[in-house]
């Protein structure tokens, strides 16, 4: 995966590599074939930068009302100051063109990401299910793109 611009700095030593992975808030799919799954990171004091692209090519999914959800490398804090969920882009390509996900949320305590989107006409955003993205017998391809960042505990 190239390295994202704050890999690029004088603190490209602590950029890392890991694996993320598709979950959901009941179960994780299963049997997911992954024809691409990398992701970066970087720690700076108490913020992680990170950036994620999963391409898959096959899974099921029992629960198909859970959230969809990307694993991060580190769970983000539950600090004083972080009250609310820390906004982050995402994208989803060839799900129900009209519940792509559009951006995500990383929950304070969590160690995940959960794909939002605006659906149209609506007046507020909805997280991506399984189910609603049909992706709970998914047979054809997927791709999801996620990068920001969120506060840790340093």
């Amino acid at each position: 995966m190239p390295r994202p611009f704050f890999c690029t700095s004088n603190l490209q030593a602590i950029c890392q590599d890991y694996v993320p992975t598709l979950q959901g808030a009941t179960d994780n799919p299963t049997s997911v074939a992954y024809s691409k799954q990398s992701g970066v990171y970087e720690k700076i004091g108490n913020i992680c930068f990170f950036v994620v692209s999963i391409v898959t090519t096959s899974m099921s999914k029992t629960t198909l009302t859970d959230t969809v959800r990307i694993s991060l490398p580190i769970a983000s804090a539950s600090l004083p100051f972080t009250n609310h969920d820390t906004p982050c882009p995402a994208m989803t390509k060839n799900a129900t063109p009209a519940k792509n996900g559009n951006y995500g949320l990383v929950p304070k305590g969590a160690q995940y990401v959960e794909i939002h989107y605006n659906p149209s006409g609506a007046s507020a955003e909805q997280a991506l299910t399984y189910g609603a993205a049909d992706l709970g017998n998914l047979t054809n391809t997927i791709t999801f793109d996620v990068s920001g960042w969120y506060f840790i505990n340093a």
